[in-house]
């Protein structure tokens, strides 16, 4: 009973403490997503999502729920802003208790509260739209109930686009072979009912109404045309060394500042990182598929490597896109709890990654420093010559190499064991 009074007492501090961010203005992307609802608002929801399209590469179901934030604030007397932000605890909130129910675990759901809520609430992301269909989507898919599965995931890549880049694994999961001749095995009246056809009608049905706008988000997204979108990846440590080497093509590091910039365009060096990124990914599914246990800690893991490779590798990454591996390894965590580490540092570096470009509010460490007089331009990032989003950018390459290596290369090839060691125990004393 009074450990009951506790746990609820800790609940309390922190549903106060999200108050904290309820007035940060969130990144530059509140623009989008407020431009987004002026347009829904003025010409409707389809035709103002087909106004949109050319700089927002989201599916409509990202459109649709901030347009409906919107509506209900200011319907209330409330500004769009204000609409925003309050769909942002809504669904953070929502996705706290579906982890709670699925998972059973009061630690791993305030873990989660913290390494989501600066995502979220301060910045203003909207990943968290998505959240919930995903996490309901992987814990059918444990429980083996591929129609709900598939309706759930269909509902989540119809809000973000870099969900898709689960699929391969979920259905290869949901096929559960090893080889191409099982593929006479199986159930194909089952599989197109259950999986299939569900996803297709629901792909279909958002097509007939947002018709090819729809597509178009696609073409926008794939086409993006930077090396790294302030993601602290292999694309950002690229895009230094070009400043570096190359500065009379890529721009100088600057003489007062030395603080990374983008570099847009369409060369050789964008498509080493894009190339780089697709072979890595179909090594890992290649590695996955040959696996003769489809079990559900495998499948985590590989998606979370596969998503970690497109999130280190691949080109026109932006700074929350790590937001996907991170709810990954949080299931997986609930799964296994010798990775815990693992979880929490992706998710420490998940929250880093966004910190040191935008701060806690979203208008923090990218600024300039105008009011000092000697150096006028030393981005708040920069300290001593030093970009520090350089700096966690060699640890996120490292850190995803050493995840490669230790849970990929080395279970393929030496077929060693890991430590199974957690702090899983320090916490049973207060169970």
């Amino acid at each position: 009973m009074k450990f009951f009074f506790e746990k609820t007492i800790l609940i309390a501090i922190l549903l106060f403490s999200s108050l904290l961010f309820f007035k940060t203005p969130g990144t530059t992307d509140v623009d989008e997503w407020l431009k987004l609802a002026h347009n829904a608002d003025k010409y409707g929801v389809v035709k103002g999502y087909a106004a949109t399209v050319d700089s927002f590469a989201h599916p409509p179901g990202m459109a649709l729920f901030s347009f409906i934030s919107t509506e209900i604030s200011t319907s209330l007397g409330l500004s769009e802003f204000i609409g925003i932000k309050l769909s942002t605890y809504l669904f953070l909130f929502l996705t706290l208790i579906i982890i709670y129910r699925v998972t059973e675990n009061y630690y791993l759901t305030i873990i989660s509260y913290l390494l989501l809520m600066i995502n979220s609430l301060g910045l203003v992301y909207l990943d968290i739209y998505f959240t919930p269909f995903l996490i309901l989507s992987i814990f059918f898919l444990k429980k083996k109930n591929v129609l709900l599965t598939t309706v759930f995931y269909g509902l989540a890549s119809m809000i973000k686009m870099q969900v898709i880049v689960l699929m391969p694994f979920f259905v290869l999961q949901i096929l559960n072979i090893h080889s191409l001749s099982q593929l006479k095995d199986l159930d194909y009246k089952k599989i197109t009912i259950q999986f299939i056809l569900p996803y297709f009608l629901i792909f279909l049905a958002v097509l007939l109404i947002y018709g090819m706008p729809f597509i178009l988000s696609f073409k926008t997204a794939y086409k993006e045309d930077m090396l790294s979108g302030m993601a602290t990846n292999m694309g950002w440590i690229t895009t230094f060394i070009l400043h570096l080497f190359l500065p009379d093509t890529f721009g100088s590091l600057g003489n007062t500042d030395f603080a990374i910039r983008l570099i847009r365009g369409d060369n050789i060096y964008f498509n080493i990182l894009k190339y780089m990124f697709i072979i890595t990914y179909t090594i890992i599914f290649i590695m996955y598929f040959k696996q003769k246990e489809k079990s559900f800690e495998n499948f985590l893991l590989y998606t979370t490597a596969a998503f970690l490779s497109y999130f280190i590798l691949n080109k026109g990454v932006h700074e929350n896109h790590l937001h996907i591996a991170v709810i990954m390894l949080l299931l997986l965590y609930w799964e296994n709890k010798k990775y815990f580490i693992d979880m929490l540092m992706w998710g420490i570096l998940f929250n880093i990654n966004m910190i040191v470009f935008y701060g806690f509010d979203g208008r923090g460490f990218n600024r300039y420093d105008l009011t000092a007089l000697q150096n006028p331009f030393t981005s708040y990032r920069v300290v001593d010559y030093l970009d520090l989003s350089l700096l966690f950018s060699f640890v996120c390459v490292a850190v995803y190499f050493i995840f490669i290596y230790k849970y990929i290369l080395k279970r393929n090839f030496h077929c060693t064991t890991v430590d199974t060691r957690s702090p899983e125990g320090y916490f049973k004393q207060y169970q």
